[in-house]
C-alpha cells in the first residue's frame, strides 16, 4: 500500500465542508486539510482473512491508513454549527480574576479565547495532546526523581533528557511549592485582579525565588528542528511572565520555562502520523528560557489591556488572517468561524451568528 497517494487535501468531501463551514482561500483549506490529517490520520489493523472453496488458506493482520476520523471531526463541526442553538452558553463574570491561563489563551487567539469563556466546549480537538501533558505533568515529577535507574523503569525518558547539567541544577534548589498533586492553592493579586498557579517555585542557593512552567512538545518529524533552535511560544512567555511579575507571595526573580520535546515511537514520514498514546512516546530532548523579573514585559503588559478592554467594551478588532496550522491544532475549533478569516471584530461573549453555513 502507498500511503503517499492518501491524502485529506484531494478529498471533495473534505474540501466541500470547509467551504460549507466558510473557508474561500484554496492555499488555507489545503493547508488546513494538511494539519487535520496529521491529526486525526490514523493506522488501524485488520484480520484479513483469505478463504478458498470455503476453507481458510490464510489469515493475517495488516496495516491500513485511514482517514474516517478527519471526515468524523469535519461533519461534526458542520452539524455542531448547523444546529448552532443546541450549543450551551456560559454566564461570563466580567468581575472574575484574570488568570494565568486567561493570559495565555489569549495570546494564543482572542478568538479561542471567546470562545472558550462563552460556550460549554464538550467537542474538543486534538485533545490527545491535552492528556499526554497532564500525563506526563504526574509521570514526569520534576523535583521527585533523583535516580535515572528508578526513574528509567517508566521507559518515556531518555537518559541525557534526565541528566541534562540545566535540569539537574534546578532539581538541586530547594522546593517551595509544587502545583500538581491537586494542590488548591492559587497566588491572587488584588490590585491587578490576578490569580496563577504555577508548576513550581523553587529557592535557588543564592537565596532567590523562582517560578517553573513545563510545556510538552510534539516533534512530528524525521529530521526535526534542534529544540536549541524552536522558538518558545509568545502564548507560553506571557503565562511565564504574569507568575513573575504579579506573584507577590514571594519576591520572584526570574522564570524558567521548560520545553520537553516528545515523539511518537511510532512515526510515519509520510503521513505525519504516529500512534497518540502516552504509553506510545518518548521525551528524547529538552530546551529552557529564563526570564528575569528586570527583563521588558510589553508582551504582558499588552496583552493584559486587551484582554480587560475585550471584558469591559465586549468587543474589539480581529486581524482576520489566520494561520490554518494554528486554527486546525486550536482545542475550540469546531466553535469557531472567525479560522475564515470572514470576522474583523470579536465579541464577548461569542457572537453565535458568526457560526454560519454556506449552502454550495
Amino acid at each position: 500500500m502507498t500511503f503517499q497517494k492518501i491524502s485529506l487535501k484531494d478529498s471533495k468531501s473534505a474540501i466541500e465542508i470547509l467551504r460549507m463551514i466558510g473557508f474561500t482561500d484554496e492555499k488555507k483549506i489545503e493547508r488546513y486539510l494538511e494539519k487535520t490529517q496529521s491529526i486525526y490520520g490514523r493506522y488501524i489493523f485488520k484480520d484479513k482473512t483469505i478463504w478458498k472453496r470455503g476453507r481458510i488458506i490464510s489469515s493475517r493482520t495488516i496495516k491500513e491508513y485511514t482517514l474516517d476520523f478527519c471526515h468524523e471531526h469535519l461533519l461534526l463541526e458542520l452539524n455542531l454549527k448547523i444546529k448552532k442553538q443546541n450549543i450551551e452558553q456560559k454566564i461570563i463574570d466580567n468581575e472574575k480574576f484574570i488568570t494565568a491561563t486567561d493570559l495565555a489563551s489569549f495570546n494564543f487567539c482572542p478568538a479561542s479565547y471567546s470562545v472558550s469563556k462563552s460556550f460549554d466546549i464538550v467537542h474538543f480537538t486534538n485533545q490527545i495532546k491535552t492528556e499526554i501533558g497532564n500525563s506526563f505533568h504526574e509521570k514526569l515529577k520534576l523535583i521527585n526523581q533523583k535516580n535515572y535507574k528508578d526513574f528509567k523503569k517508566n521507559g518515556f525518558l531518555h537518559e541525557k533528557v534526565f541528566n541534562n547539567e540545566k535540569i539537574n541544577k534546578i532539581k538541586k534548589c530547594k522546593l517551595i511549592f509544587s502545583g500538581h498533586d491537586g494542590n488548591d492553592k492559587y497566588f491572587i493579586n488584588q490590585k491587578f485582579k490576578y490569580v496563577g498557579q504555577p508548576d513550581y517555585i523553587f529557592q535557588d542557593p543564592n537565596g532567590d525565588y523562582f517560578v517553573v512552567e513545563e510545556k510538552f512538545q510534539l516533534m512530528n518529524s524525521v529530521n526535526p528542528i534542534k529544540p536549541e533552535k524552536k522558538e518558545f511560544h509568545s502564548n507560553h512567555i506571557v503565562q511565564l511572565q504574569s507568575y513573575v511579575k504579579f506573584i507577590a507571595d514571594f519576591d520572584i526573580k526570574y522564570g524558567v520555562l521548560i520545553y520537553w520535546f516528545y515523539n511518537f515511537n511510532f512515526y510515519d514520514p509520510d503521513t505525519g502520523v504516529g500512534y497518540e498514546s502516552e504509553e506510545e512516546v518518548t521525551i528524547n530532548d529538552v530546551s529552557l528560557k529564563i526570564i528575569k523579573k528586570d527583563d521588558t514585559f510589553q508582551l504582558l503588559k499588552n496583552t493584559y489591556e486587551d484582554i480587560n478592554q475585550l471584558h469591559n467594551q465586549k468587543r474589539i478588532n480581529f486581524i482576520n488572517d489566520i494561520n490554518p496550522f494554528k486554527c486546525a491544532a486550536c482545542v475550540v475549533n469546531k466553535y469557531c468561524s472567525h479560522k475564515t478569516d470572514k470576522f474583523d471584530i470579536i465579541e464577548l461573549p461569542y457572537n453565535l451568528n458568526c457560526l454560519q453555513i454556506n449552502k454550495l
